[in-house]
């Protein structure tokens, strides 16, 4: 089920400007005003929490697939029916229920929501990266969703609902383009909330009626009018001139450190010898990251290197530091690296473009 799976996890660090009121505390009992709320801590401006002030998290590899022990170490936040779903005043998104075989586990967004056993007072973030699948929920206006089966990461907007580009732009979409690819707007720019596990800055575009359009790294963002549900991806490639806006971000281990990944959450690798010369066979065994065009594609936070592209013969192949990308073949999940030192050539990533190196190798 890919609308359960489309789980949300938020890259790269900007500074978010929130204007989310904390929820009131209920004098009698403590508890919060609504179910799910908005909590602050020094690392999070907001992050959502239980009527209990507790923290919630998503699971990134959900189709609600937590079950036995890891439901013991990550209760889910339930309701005894539908009615008990309350938000909090100024909380973008909508609140759903999943239905497990004993309880109602209540969706953000159409995530799943979990608590974390090891967490014992308000404020409290132990999961937080737990095992690179565990993070807390940022309620903001962009952010990135995680695990489509087919695109991977890639920016949603407040609803969670899928942001394209339009690559002719400078605002050229207008009139009957407008109605089909409606604009991510706003009021005013003080508007604008993006998670701080993106680098890429927002602003404004005035369009010609006074109206504001949220811009990413000076990128109008679109809708798609076809796109009906949370995870809808309809609008991408149409008229070769619409794209989503994928992200690479980083994985933590600890045999290999932090090295990047791609949209895909498998790693990426690069090649010693390489100015592209990667060719044929190398190419089967060594997928390289593509993206159709310049702007489709962005860094999680922390990552402060160049993004660049190399022209394979019409189509953009992605570079980090002047680094072409690439995934390994053999790679079966994202957990894998076994693409990690072969013939003494291809190499895990750091986020200063370096390669990694692993007790008794040596990167030339």
């Amino acid at each position: 089920m890919t609308k359960m799976r489309f789980v949300f996890m938020m890259l790269l660090s900007f500074a978010l400007v929130l204007a989310l009121p904390l929820a009131a505390q209920d004098d009698d009992e403590g508890a919060m005003s609504a179910l799910v709320n908005v909590g602050e801590s020094e690392d999070f401006d907001a992050f959502l929490v239980g009527p209990d002030g507790m923290t919630l998290y998503m699971f990134v590899p959900d189709d609600a697939n937590c079950v036995d022990q890891c439901l013991a170490n990550w209760p889910p936040l339930t309701v005894e029916s539908a009615d008990d779903l309350t938000l909090a005043d100024g909380i973008p998104g909508t609140l759903g229920i999943y239905e497990r075989e004993d309880m109602l586990q209540v969706t953000y967004n159409d995530m799943p929501l979990y608590y974390f056993v090891a967490d014992e007072e308000p404020g409290d973030m132990m999961g937080e990266g737990i095992n690179n699948v565990w993070y807390v929920v940022e309620p903001v206006m962009i952010y990135a969703a995680h695990g489509h089966e087919d695109f991977g990461s890639f920016l949603v907007g407040p609803e969670g609902m899928t942001l394209y580009l339009f690559v002719p732009d400078d605002a050229n979409c207008v009139d009957q383009c407008l109605v089909n690819w409606p604009p991510l707007t706003v009021e005013s720019a003080d508007d604008i909330t993006i998670s701080q596990r993106l680098s890429g800055e927002t602003g404004v575009f005035e369009r010609e009626d006074g109206t504001l359009q949220v811009t990413y790294d000076d990128i109008p963002l679109y809708y798609f009018i076809n796109d009906m549900m949370i995870g809808d991806v309809n609008g991408q490639g149409v008229n070769d001139v619409w794209y989503i806006i994928n992200t690479i971000g980083t994985r933590v281990t600890e045999e290999a450190g932090e090295y990047l990944v791609g949209p895909n959450g498998f790693a990426l690798y690069l090649f010693v010898p390489d100015d592209a010369n990667c060719v044929d066979q190398c190419l089967v065994n060594w997928p390289p990251l593509m993206v159709p065009v310049e702007g489709a594609i962005t860094l999680s936070a922390g990552l402060t290197g160049e993004i660049g592209f190399f022209d394979r013969d019409g189509d953009l192949q992605v570079t980090y530091e002047g680094l072409p990308l690439y995934y390994f073949i053999n790679d079966a999940s994202p957990a894998e690296i076994n693409g990690q030192g072969v013939n003494d050539v291809w190499f895990l990533i750091t986020p200063d473009g370096e390669a990694v190196e692993l007790e008794g190798e040596a990167a030339e």
